[in-house]
């Protein structure tokens, strides 16, 4: 029995350092799925700092304006984000199974005076119904 697997990529603007931000996604896909990877391409390096640091959170909701639940995050805090290098974003949580119409946000948040996020964010899921 064959698997049915569909992707999206979420731009993430160049926000800098000392920005809050965030962008969403629509899934757009008819039918139930499962949210099983995450990945974070960078398209401008951040150095890792352990104060001053960008923190990036992968949410989702129902798309009728539920609250969002987050399903993974990364930050600059240990690791830098070296252009043209994947980050895997490693995923769980409640809400993971999604939706036609669900909604995947993509927040950057802010340590000490922050650190520059840019890139997009890859979301992988199966079909489950």
């Amino acid at each position: 029995m064959s698997q049915t697997i569909q992707s999206i990529s979420i731009d993430f603007p160049s926000v800098g350092a000392g920005t809050d931000d965030e962008v969403y996604g629509p899934w757009p896909f008819p039918g139930t799925w499962q949210i099983e990877q995450c990945h974070f391409g960078p398209a401008t390096a951040a150095a890792a700092h352990a104060t001053n640091n960008a923190v990036c959170t992968v949410s989702t909701n129902d798309g009728a304006g539920g609250a969002f639940t987050s399903i993974g995050n990364f930050d600059t805090s240990t690791t830098a984000n070296a252009v043209d290098t994947k980050r895997e974003i490693t995923v769980s949580g409640a809400g993971l199974e999604i939706v036609e119409g669900s909604m995947i946000k993509v927040a950057k948040t802010e340590g000490g005076t922050g650190a520059i996020l840019h890139g997009s964010v890859g979301v992988v899921a199966r079909k489950v119904r």
